[in-house]
């Protein structure tokens, strides 16, 4: 069986597992990146902090031709 990178689906699993040894800020720069790689002219940087002062959740969106 020969498997082709169009083949391939990548998951939430998929990505946390290719990024788990990678540092925070590593990552969240290969995320924007990303966007940029794909052709977006918006790339959005969003986060919440909880009520302990620290970072809760971060969402990166763009415009780009890659994934939804």
């Amino acid at each position: 069986m020969n498997i082709t990178t169009r083949d391939l689906k990548p998951t939430d699993t998929s990505i946390k597992e290719q990024l788990k040894n990678t540092p925070i800020e590593k990552a969240i720069c290969e995320y924007l990146w990303n966007g940029f790689d794909a052709n977006a002219s918006v790339v959005n940087f969003n986060y919440q902090i909880n009520e302990l002062d620290c970072v809760s959740t971060i969402t990166i969106t763009d415009n780009g031709d890659g994934i939804s």
